[in-house]
């Protein structure tokens, strides 16, 4: 370090913390272990395991495995016998009436998602409210 021109060279410096390349060196194969375990494992999952920042668990698999988007997780979409049964019946309900009504049935289906179906339990909320 030059104080007097007012150069300050980084490398100087020290940093607080572990240094990166420990974190990398001991974590790597822990977390090659664990994605080899399950693929479908997330950054949380594998940062309470392996005892490592999530950050750092992300880097070290962006990285180093050269992988990408790993920590996303896929779950089976399994029906039951049960339930498969109930879908078929209701889809024959529907295909019936469908030939009965034709258009007149078609316009009374109401089709949404998640957030709709919220909205109108708030406004019945405040309507039962007032």
């Amino acid at each position: 370090m030059d104080e007097k021109k007012g150069i300050f060279v980084m490398s100087d410096i020290s940093m607080p913390g572990r240094p990166l390349t420990v974190c990398e060196d001991a974590g790597a194969a822990a977390i090659q272990q664990s994605l080899a375990e399950d693929r479908g494992n997330s950054c949380e999952k594998i940062d309470e395991d392996v005892l490592i920042s999530k950050s750092s668990v992300q880097r070290i698999i962006t990285d180093k495995h050269n992988k990408k988007q790993v920590f996303f997780t896929w779950a089976p979409h399994l029906l039951t016998p049960d339930q498969k049964d109930c879908r078929v019946i209701f889809s024959r309900q529907f295909i019936e009436r469908f030939q009965r009504e034709q258009n007149r049935f078609l316009d009374q289906i109401v089709t949404g998602d998640k957030n709709v179906d919220l909205l109108m339990g708030l406004e019945t909320k405040r309507r039962s409210a007032e």
